[in-house]
Parts: C-alpha cells; sequence; structure tokens
C-alpha cells in the first residue's frame, strides 16, 4: 500500500461484498468503545512506511486481520487446480473486503476510517492483478517426514547435531489458526465470546539445522533433497520458513547434489564433513 490523497483508498464497493460477512468486526468495535480501547489505524493493518516511496507492506495483525480464519486453509494443500482457485479468490475478497470495511463502515471509529482514506493499493504494484499481489502466501502446506525431524525442543535449546548445515535465527511465528465461540468466565456471570486461538510468537537463539532434516527417509528415496518442505514440525517449520534459511538450505542441497552425481552415491552417502567444508569455505556458519 502507498500513502494517497485523502479519499482515494478503499472508495470503490467490491463486487460480491457483503456487510454481514464483518458483523464480528462491528462488535468488536463497539466493545472497544465501551472500553475506551482505541486502537491506531497502524495496528489493524500495518500502515507503517517501511518500504521506499512512502510504501508499506501490510500484513494480519489483532483480532480482525486478513487472514482468512474460518477453516477453507484447511483443504488447500490437498484441494485440486479449481478448488484451490475458489479458495484463493475467496481469500481474495476477504482482503478487498477487510479494507473497504475500514475505510467504510459507520462502526468503525472515524480515526481508523480517515487513516485508511489516506492509504490506498500501490499504482506501480501487481499492475496486470489489480495491485493485489498474484498469488497466495502459503506459509504452510505438506512437509515431508525424513531423516529427522526438527521440533520445538531443538529450536528452543539449541541442540547440536553433528550433521549441521546452517543456523536458523528466527522466531518461532505461528500466526492465529482458527477462530472459535466459548465461555469465558467472568464475574458475575460466563460470557460467551469469539476467541482466537493458535497464535504463538517464542524468541529463540541461533539453531543449527542438520543434514537429516533436508532427506528422506533412506526406505522411501535416496536421490530426494528437500530444502523447502523440509522434514519439521509446525512449530519448529514457523521458524525454518524464512527465506534466509530457504536460501542456506538450497544452497546446503545444491551442493549435496553435486557431491552425489560426481561421486555417483545416493544423497544419503554425501560425506558430511566434506560437505560442511564446502560451505565453511564459501561462507556459511555452522556454529557460534
Amino acid at each position: 500500500m502507498a500513502r494517497t490523497p485523502a479519499g482515494s483508498s478503499g472508495s470503490e464497493r467490491p463486487e460480491g461484498y457483503d456487510d454481514g460477512y464483518w458483523e464480528l468486526g462491528r462488535r468488536l468495535f463497539d466493545r472497544w468503545g465501551q472500553d475506551g480501547v482505541r486502537m491506531p489505524a497502524g495496528r489493524m493493518i500495518g500502515l507503517e512506511q517501511n518500504l521506499p516511496n512512502g510504501k508499506c507492506d501490510g500484513n494480519s495483525l489483532g483480532p480482525l486481520s486478513l487472514s482468512v480464519l474460518d477453516g477453507a486453509a484447511w483443504e488447500y494443500p490437498l484441494a485440486g487446480p479449481d478448488r484451490r482457485e475458489e479458495l484463493r479468490l475467496h481469500h481474495l475478497r476477504h482482503a478487498q473486503g477487510f479494507l473497504y470495511f475500514l475505510a467504510n463502515d459507520a462502526s468503525v471509529p472515524g480515526h481508523i476510517r480517515a487513516e485508511m482514506r489516506r492509504w490506498g493499493l500501490a499504482a506501480d504494484e501487481f499492475a496486470d492483478t489489480g495491485h493485489l499481489p498474484h498469488q497466495l502466501y502459503v506459509r504452510e502446506a505438506r512437509r515431508m517426514v525424513g531423516e529427522y525431524v526438527l521440533t520445538e525442543h531443538d529450536l528452543l535449546q539449541s541442540r547440536r547435531h553433528p550433521d549441521a548445515v546452517a543456523l536458523g535465527s528466527y522466531h518461532i511465528d505461528v500466526r492465529e489458526v482458527q477462530r472459535a465461540w466459548r465461555w469465558v468466565y467472568e464475574h458475575p456471570r460466563p460470557m460467551g465470546m469469539v476467541f482466537t486461538e493458535g497464535y504463538l510468537s517464542v524468541p529463540v537463539r541461533p539453531y543449527p539445522i542438520p543434514y537429516r532434516a533436508l532427506l528422506p527417509r533412506s526406505q522411501d528415496c535416496d536421490n530426494l533433497l528437500v530444502p523447502v518442505c523440509v522434514s519439521a514440525s509446525h512449530v519448529a517449520f514457523s521458524s525454518v520458513r524464512m527465506e534466509v534459511q530457504y536460501q542456506m538450505l538450497g544452497h546446503v542441497a545444491g551442493l549435496a547434489a553435486a557431491l552425489s552425481v560426481r561421486r555417483g552415491i545416493g544423497v544419503h552417502r554425501v560425506p558430511v564433513t566434506e560437505l560442511q567444508q564446502r560451505l565453511h569455505d564459501a561462507g556459511q556458519v555452522l556454529a557460534l
């Protein structure tokens, strides 16, 4: 998004916009009003100029956000092309509707609506797809169960691995998983409340990623290296999945594949000490 003249952001009602879809947002703002909560507009979607030319990259923040928490995402990894396209459009319409809702709905506090109208979709970004990204950001889908499954214990304890080929360092970052209804036991009687479940953010020290996490189980396959859909638990993958780690693991996979081909051996038999030395010589940090 980018800074725009007043009134130019979110002014056009998206096709198929459903007022009822955003009722939870209206109730949330009503409750905040009763409790005297004044949430800055930037905390709703990340309106902070953090890119050149007055731009920002919006993000999913807070209890009401760009994230679609209706369970639809669970289908995506195993869905066919047609269903995936339906899910993509569902997320797209949610994003468009969210921007319109924040800028126009009377239930939204005036200071949030006013700030939203100062921003708009950047005219020089994604010009061929309506100025919104052309694909979903799939944080997590299917992953391999390999020779070693990296878990949160490896991250939190910085477990040592003799076959370490990279260091991860991004915090454990699990976004909200689902929105549920539950009783909250408040005095003088329980009250029904919407509860957003699954968010987790935990700092970690730099931790080693073992070569075995890039390998399938030897009984399954002997010619595959997996630097992205790496063998990791849901929680551990929320840290590993960052681009910097993908680049390091892609470097590992390329060197290991070259060694495998040159020696005429399977990827499980690649000499790890030689692989580590080549990584070290190329500037890869394997330990602190």
